[in-house]
């Protein structure tokens, strides 16, 4: 995306580009130090927001914590919490009336 008095800047949502972008071809995308400042105050200098060997160093202390397992038992409570929570009880008023519910 070109605008004027800014940076060129990469936006997509393809889950092809996205994998290009941030595994394939990663290292010709750098955030650059725009990005760094302008997002500094509220990333500070984690992994989201630095890049080169900071990136590497960081992205290897947090592989540790995204291993399959952890990420397959947090969105199992993720969703426990949200169908007992959320779509349980969205769906029990309607039940008890014999109405339709639109989700």
């Amino acid at each position: 995306m070109r605008r004027i008095g800014t940076h060129n800047t990469v936006v997509t949502a393809n889950p092809r580009n996205v994998e290009h972008i941030l595994k394939t071809n990663f290292n010709n995308f750098p955030k650059g130090k725009p990005f760094t400042e302008i997002l500094g105050d509220l990333l500070g200098c984690g992994i989201f927001n630095v890049d080169g060997e900071l990136w590497h160093a960081q992205r290897k202390l947090a592989s540790h914590e995204f291993t399959t397992r952890s990420l397959r038992d947090f969105v199992l409570k993720t969703l426990r919490e949200k169908v007992q929570h959320r779509l349980l009880p969205l769906c029990d008023r309607p039940a008890r009336r014999a109405a339709e519910a639109h989700l």
